[in-house]
């Protein structure tokens, strides 16, 4: 078993240079171009599972150009910045996309990524109290834009279970964006992209439900692993620490929910949430994605093509389970079969050595701590309790000092003060959110560091920072970032009881695969620094599209 894992001021507007076709486009310009995410997937499952892999997964660890030391260079590692990142080749403070929720800045709520109540959802069923969908909170474009402004032909598709992945990848105007409807409809979308989704997924989302009663998981989610797993790293199924999800266990099998014949409103709901949490749901994806690229002719000329497929899986069952867990071992491999039905019709329909393929993550993750700790590192929990303490030896602080605490909100990130009521109160911002820190500091062990915004909006970025510093000030944006900006101590998970996350800048976090597949990839292991910033621009290299400037990241080496 692996020890530890190892262990804004400026609004991005686009760029006014029109990205364009480059004359001198490389021989071997792929008519699709494929990111794949697996969220919440660690570096080390393709070394410690290659033995295992027979499928897509084998194809990038055999095939493949992999940066082996790969990491994002930002604090908040999370689903939407990952993908935004992934999907835009700019960093958080850029994009704008810090959290998958922020602080609202003078009400005590939260603002998410991609809510919009100015667009309505597309979807089979009726739900009529769900917000809309969009990229509206993203600052710039993503690559299907800028593939779209150099040949408007081009065709850019994503789809995830996350709606927060598959907008995060897919641009401002991409043709296509999709995600599960939890509601049980199948696969849905937004007004934002479409009026009414198009044949290919109304006829996928008919009949969804029943075709996974009859499928292999039909009775439940059953373990499929061989019997031999030495080497591999994986976990025993009962350990300290591990979540209950699905139907309340944490060890297989997982039962799946009743159905009748029609199939009720809520049997359809229990059977979406049940799709959601386990390997189902990336084999919907896949499924989906296969249909993508039949229906809309994905890849078939030499206009270049974009599908942005997210597999959420991971994440999900990870956070209950744990990385190392028989059920994330069980779940990627029956991604890797997954996957390579999709590579074996790209093969088929664009033409091998036509396409290109990346495989990342949107961010890592955290070892259970109680297997830490019993593998001799220093970890553990905070709970809920310590951090609420905290907050409120804070506030009683600023509180006994400026005659009011000025408290708006707090998470397990960071805190919010109302900027409203300093002013009325005519005390200087600086100087309360500095003893903010000072007394939270004091009240948190368990915190490595703080930082204020006012620190972070006083720094040059161009000049280069200590590593802590440069991580929260690529993900910090002025507007959306807290007052307060929490770090905690390597190894430490903050208000979890139960269970794992991620969201820090610890090496952990951070640190993702990077492998480019196909079309202008020589096979190989490149050692020196990369991150998924870099695919937007390696893609548009490959594309034989030039890159805007404003872009965060660089053509990575393929040859």
């Amino acid at each position: 078993m692996l020890a530890a894992l190892v262990l804004s001021l400026v609004a991005c507007a686009p760029q006014a240079v029109e990205a364009r076709v480059d004359p001198a486009k490389p021989a071997e310009r792929p008519r699709l171009v494929v990111i794949f995410v697996v969220d919440q997937m660690v570096p080390e499952h393709l070394d410690r599972l290659r033995t295992l892999w027979t499928g897509g997964f084998k194809r990038f660890v055999e095939r493949g150009r992999r940066f082996g030391a790969a990491a994002y260079d930002y604090a908040g590692t999370e689903t939407c910045p990952g993908h935004t990142t992934l999907g835009t080749g700019r960093m958080p403070w850029k994009h704008g996309i810090v959290a998958n929720d922020w602080l609202a800045r003078e009400a005590n709520s939260e603002i998410y990524c991609v809510a919009d109540a100015e667009v309505k959802p597309v979807r089979q069923t009726e739900r009529a109290f769900d917000d809309g969908r969009s990229p509206r909170a993203i600052h710039g474009d993503g690559l299907s834009d800028l593939l779209k402004r150099a040949d408007p032909k081009s065709r850019c598709v994503t789809i995830s279970t996350k709606d927060r992945a598959a907008i995060g990848l897919g641009g401002q105007h991409p043709d296509l964006t999709l995600w599960w409807d939890l509601a049980g409809g199948g696969f849905m979308s937004s007004t934002w992209f479409v009026a009414e989704l198009p044949p290919f997924v109304t006829q996928w989302n008919e009949g969804w439900v029943e075709r996974a009663k009859a499928s292999d998981f039909g009775a439940g989610w059953t373990s499929a692993l061989p019997e031999n797993l030495e080497g591999t790293s994986t976990a025993e199924d009962d350990r300290p620490g591990e979540a209950n999800f699905l139907d309340s266990r944490h060890t297989f099998p997982y039962a799946a929910p009743a159905l009748s014949t029609p199939p009720t409103d809520k049997e359809r709901a229990r059977w979406a949430s049940f799709v959601y949490h386990t390997p189902l749901a990336d084999r919907a994806v896949l499924e989906l994605s296969s249909r993508a690229v039949e229906s809309l002719e994905l890849g078939a000329d030499d206009h270049v093509d974009y599908l942005g497929v997210s597999c959420s899986a991971c994440d999900i069952v990870g956070h209950a389970c744990g990385p190392f867990s028989r059920e994330v071992t069980d779940l990627l491999l029956r991604d890797d079969r997954e996957l390579e039905k999709l590579f074996a019709l790209l093969d088929h329909r664009v033409g091998a050595g036509r396409w290109t393929a990346v495989l990342s993550a949107d961010h890592g993750v955290l070892d259970l701590p109680e297997t830490l700790v019993a593998q001799g590192v220093e970890a553990g929990r905070v709970s809920s309790k310590d951090l609420s303490g905290a907050i409120k030896a804070t506030r009683a602080a600023v509180k006994e000092r400026f005659g009011q605490d000025f408290f708006v909100d707090y998470d397990a990130g960071g805190m919010r003060l109302s900027s409203e009521r300093m002013d009325r109160a005519g005390v200087v911002a600086k100087d309360v959110r500095t003893a903010a820190k000072e007394a939270f500091a004091a009240n948190a062990s368990w915190c490595s560091r703080v930082f204020t915004a006012d620190e972070l909006a006083e720094l040059d970025r161009s000049k280069p920072w200590p590593d802590d510093l440069r991580f929260q000030l690529h993900s910090f944006d002025a507007e959306r970032s807290g007052d307060l900006l929490f770090q905690p101590r390597r190894g430490f998970l903050v208000a979890l009881g139960v269970g794992t996350s991620h969201g820090t800048s610890n090496a952990y976090d951070r640190r993702v695969p990077l492998v480019f597949l196909g079309a202008g990839v020589e096979a190989g292991l490149e050692p020196g620094a990369a991150s998924p910033v870099d695919v937007v621009p390696t893609l548009l290299s490959l594309a034989g599209v030039a890159a805007p400037a404003d872009l965060d990241g660089r053509a990575l080496p393929l040859r």
